[in-house]
């Protein structure tokens, strides 16, 4: 990755702020996912792919978009569904 700003998508907070710190310490190529043939996970890591196909699987449904260059700008919650 270069300078410019990457989308992250994630289906949870701890997910975004998991591919934020490593993007943060590792610029990495984009890796991708896709979950039960709906959603598309993006992530910067493979680990991130992973964390974020854990939680897809274990049934929480909430997705955060982030905007970011070195840190994240905004976050824009959609379809949440999160346990409390």
């Amino acid at each position: 990755m270069d300078d410019k700003d990457t989308l992250i998508i994630s289906n949870t907070e701890t997910g975004v702020q998991e591919l934020s710190e490593q993007t943060a310490r590792e610029k990495k190529d984009i890796e991708s996912a896709v979950m039960d043939g709906k959603d598309t996970l993006i992530s910067t890591t493979d680990t991130g792919v992973r964390k974020m196909s854990e939680y897809t699987a274990s049934g929480k449904q909430c997705r955060f978009n982030i905007k970011h260059s070195g840190i994240y700008a905004r976050t824009d919650r959609i379809d949440s569904k999160r346990e409390t």
